[in-house]
Parts: C-alpha cells; sequence; structure tokens
C-alpha cells in the first residue's frame, strides 16, 4: 500500500495536528484460472458439469471464452451456461456434448477472453482440463484349450479382454460339466 501525507503550516508556524492522508494499492497481478478437476477422467458417461475457479475475483466470463474438442475437433457449446462470480464459476450442460467416446479437452483462451479482475488486470494464462469417456464395452474371449478333445485334466484357463477391465474374481466364471455345475472351489483367478 502507497501513503501520501500533507502537514500544513501557516506562515506564522502553526502546523497542522492531523496531517491529512490519502491510502492506495497498486495491483498489477493478473487473475490466473483453473478448470476442473474433472473426476473420475477416464468414465463411461459424459461430464454434467466443470468448474471453472480463478485466484482472484473476475468479471466478463463467457461461454465465447471457451472452447470443447472431441479427439480434437470442436464441440459446440451451444447447450452449455455459465453460473457463477468472483472466484467460483461453473461450466454446466455438458453431459449431452460429452457423452460420446473420446479424448475430450475444454480449453478457457485468455487472448480472445474479456475476463479481468476489480482494477482491470486482464487473463493472460490459458487453462485446460482434459477427460476420457469410453463408452465401449469390454468383451471376453476364453481361449480354445488344446488339444480338444484331450485325455488329462485342464489345469489353466486363459480368458482375454479387449481392454484392460479391473474387478475380475472367482464369481464372474461358472464351469458345467454335462449340462452341471461343478463348484470352483479352490480355483484361483490371476
Amino acid at each position: 500500500p502507497h501513503i501520501f501525507q500533507v502537514r500544513a503550516i501557516d506562515n506564522a508556524g502553526n502546523s497542522d495536528v492531523t496531517p491529512a492522508s490519502y491510502n492506495w494499492s497498486v495491483d498489477i497481478t493478473a487473475p490466473s484460472a483453473t478448470l476442473g478437476p474433472v473426476t473420475p477422467d477416464l468414465r463411461n458417461s459424459g461430464v454434467s458439469s466443470i468448474a471453472i475457479g480463478f485466484n482472484k475475483a473476475v468479471t466478463g466470463l463467457d461461454l465465447s471464452d471457451l472452447t470443447l474438442t472431441r479427439n480434437g475437433v470442436a464441440v459446440a457449446l451451444t447447450k452449455a451456461s455459465i453460473s457463477g462470480s468472483g472466484v467460483n464459476y461453473t461450466l454446466s450442460g455438458l453431459t449431452n456434448l460429452t457423452n460420446l467416446a473420446g479424448v475430450y479437452m475444454l480449453t478457457l483462451h485468455a487472448s480472445t477472453a474479456g475476463i479481468k479482475d476489480a482494477v482491470g488486470n486482464p487473463l493472460t494464462n490459458d487453462a485446460s482440463v482434459s477427460f476420457v469417456v469410453d463408452t465401449v464395452l469390454p468383451l471376453a474371449d476364453i481361449i480354445d484349450v488344446t488339444p480338444d478333445p484331450r485325455n488329462s485334466l485342464v489345469t489353466t484357463i486363459v480368458i482375454s479382454f479387449t481392454e484392460a477391465v479391473i474387478g475380475v474374481d472367482l464369481s464372474d466364471f461358472s464351469l458345467t460339466r454335462n449340462g452341471t455345475d461343478v463348484p470352483l472351489t479352490g480355483v484361483i483367478v490371476t
């Protein structure tokens, strides 16, 4: 902060006991922005909203400051809306815009934005957040047991998936012999 003080003294040498003063601050720090996070960022459904945050209160944020892409191709934000004020904003209405499989990138472009803080410092840095929507169901394939037919016990069966999966355990499997269930007691899934 800056302080300017003036003490008045007349020609007779009388001085003002309470000097006049004026205080002011100079703020030349540009606001900065962050988008997101989107959680989970690997997901199987569209994102409903994304947070937009600033390190100080700003005005001037609108949809024209943002671009959304899927696999590098622009996605129009015509159905989206922005709410909030100060340091916290939310971009909403994204579910139907982000429900297709792909890699999404939301970017706030400082160079075209009219975003400013209370004293007029403009936003100078871009901000972005990315996430992946994967709507393709994984498929399982049981690798053929060879030889078939055989005269010995099968000790291992290999299952292959079309993409990485989680949560595979013994309860996901069943085995039958001649139409009758065979208990999988003692079987290990690795």
